[in-house]
C-alpha cells in the first residue's frame, strides 16, 4: 500500500506570481531556483514587454522572462522595489528559460488525488490556459498548478523567440 501512495505523489515548488496570488508547479523542468539583479539582466530591443532580457546561467545565455507580465498580469518591473528578480530556471525540451515571479516558496510534496480541476475565472485569457489544476492545502491559502509548457507554448507564441 505504501508504493502506491509514492506513486500518486509528486513535487511542486510554491510561489507567488504577484502579490498574494500563489501558484504551484511541478518540479519535473526544474534546474534551478536562482536570482538575477537588474544588472545580470541584458534587455533586448524589438521584444515584448514580458522578456526582460537574457542573462548568463552556468555558461549558457538564457531569456528572463516577467512570468507575471506573459500572463497579463502587473508586471514586476513596475513594481519591484529591489531590482532583484526571484527566477524559477526550467527545462521544456532543449530550451532553458527563467521565468521571474514575485517570491518562491517551499517545495510541497501533493497527491494527485488532492490537485482538483478547476476552470478559474475573471483571470487573463493567458493564465488561465497555463492553469491546470487547484490545490487547497490544509493550511494556507489556494493555489493554481501552472503548466510550464503551456508557459514556452504562450512565449513562443507571442515573441517568436526561440529559447
Amino acid at each position: 500500500m505504501q508504493s502506491n501512495l509514492k506513486l500518486t505523489r509528486r513535487q511542486f515548488l510554491a510561489f507567488e506570481l504577484a502579490q498574494d496570488f500563489l501558484c504551484l508547479t511541478a518540479t519535473d523542468h526544474l534546474l534551478e531556483v536562482t536570482s538575477f539583479s537588474i544588472d545580470q539582466i541584458v534587455p533586448l530591443m524589438n521584444v515584448p514587454d514580458s522578456v526582460m532580457g537574457i542573462a548568463s546561467y552556468r555558461s549558457e545565455i538564457i531569456g528572463v522572462i516577467d512570468l507575471p507580465g506573459l500572463l497579463d498580469m502587473p508586471s514586476l518591473c513596475e513594481q519591484y522595489e529591489h531590482q532583484t528578480f526571484q527566477t524559477i530556471v526550467v527545462r521544456h525540451h532543449e530550451r532553458i528559460a527563467g521565468f521571474a515571479v514575485n517570491a518562491i516558496g517551499q517545495l510541497l510534496q501533493v497527491n494527485n488525488s488532492e490537485l482538483i480541476p478547476t476552470s478559474p475565472k475573471n483571470l487573463p485569457r493567458k493564465f488561465i490556459k497555463c492553469v491546470q489544476s487547484s490545490y487547497h492545502p490544509p493550511k494556507g491559502k489556494d493555489m493554481l498548478v501552472i503548466d510550464i509548457t503551456r508557459l514556452f507554448d504562450i512565449l513562443e507564441a507571442i515573441s517568436n523567440i526561440e529559447l
